[in-house]
């Protein structure tokens, strides 16, 4: 929660001003690929949502599951990209790429807690009890 709150504030920015961010950053000529970015930049915060599942995996002995799920996902990006790009260009491409990310980090969460028994997802109600107990402790 202490991660994903900023993170998210960053990606909203980035998906709301991703032009003028990409102008200012890069130079003006950039700014046209303010779609593409914003694309990536939700497909990332899946990532960021769903937390450490792949070190969880890798980390309790699950490495052939994990690479399963990774191979799987890479295959249904190529597929996926090949077919955007002919019908929408680098927006068609971003939007698979992003769409497989967030599918893979979905599936990832979801083996983790099936095979290591955890959820590393980012939970307000969790970070809310946690910074509870700890104002508790200073009282």
């Amino acid at each position: 929660f202490v991660v994903g709150v900023p993170s998210m504030a960053v990606v909203l920015v980035f998906v709301l001003a991703g032009g003028p961010v990409l102008r200012i950053v890069f130079g003006p000529e950039y700014a046209a690929g303010a779609t593409v970015f914003a694309l990536l930049c939700i497909g990332q915060a899946a990532s960021m949502l769903t937390g450490s599942s792949l070190f969880a995996l890798l980390m309790t002995g699950h490495g052939v599951a994990a690479m399963w799920i990774a191979g799987s996902m890479g295959l249904l990006a190529t597929a996926a990209c090949v077919f955007a790009v002919r019908l929408w260009g680098a927006v068609g491409v971003a939007a698979a790429v992003s769409t497989v990310i967030v599918v893979q980090q979905l599936v990832t969460l979801l083996a983790a807690r099936r095979l290591v028994g955890v959820w590393t997802h980012v939970s307000a109600s969790a970070a809310i009890g946690e910074l509870r107990r700890m104002l508790a402790k200073r009282r």
